[in-house]
Formats: structure tokens, C-alpha cells, sequence
């Protein structure tokens, strides 16, 4: 984990593994793959055709990865 100040607040720079990268574009393939999934009209912008992250996966991935790169940066 970097940290890095140019001004006001912290900015935390770290590389996310290569196993959750994985597994964040294996998500993303599949859901990408269905026209049901567009979650773009919940949006605030005129971006289409975004997809949402479903609650099961950032407990079972997100959440771990995060955490842990969070304690990273506080040390």
C-alpha cells in the first residue's frame, strides 16, 4: 500500500490479487452476458448498460479484499 498526500485527505494506491481479479471479471462476464441486468436507469448520468455488483458477491469477495487493504492503509 502507498500512501500519498498531494493535498488535504490520504490517497491509499495498492494492487488488488491477481485470485480476486479473477473472480471480479468472471462476475462481470457472466452478468454482462444478460440484457436483464442493466442497472444503468438507477443511476444519476446517462451511462448505459452498467451492471450491479449483487450483495452475495461483495460478502463472499468484495468485503475480505477490501478489509484487508483498508488495514493496510492504516498502518
Amino acid at each position: 500500500m502507498k500512501n500519498i498526500k498531494p493535498f488535504g485527505p490520504s490517497i491509499g494506491k495498492t494492487k488488488i490479487s491477481k485470485k480476486f481479479s479473477d473472480k471480479l471479471n468472471n462476475e462481470f462476464d457472466i452478468k454482462s452476458n444478460s440484457k436483464k441486468i442493466d442497472y444503468s436507469s438507477k443511476l444519476a448520468s446517462q451511462i448505459k448498460n452498467e451492471l450491479k455488483i449483487s450483495n452475495n458477491f461483495i460478502k463472499k469477495n468484495l468485503e475480505k479484499e477490501l478489509i484487508e487493504n483498508i488495514n493496510k492503509f492504516f498502518q
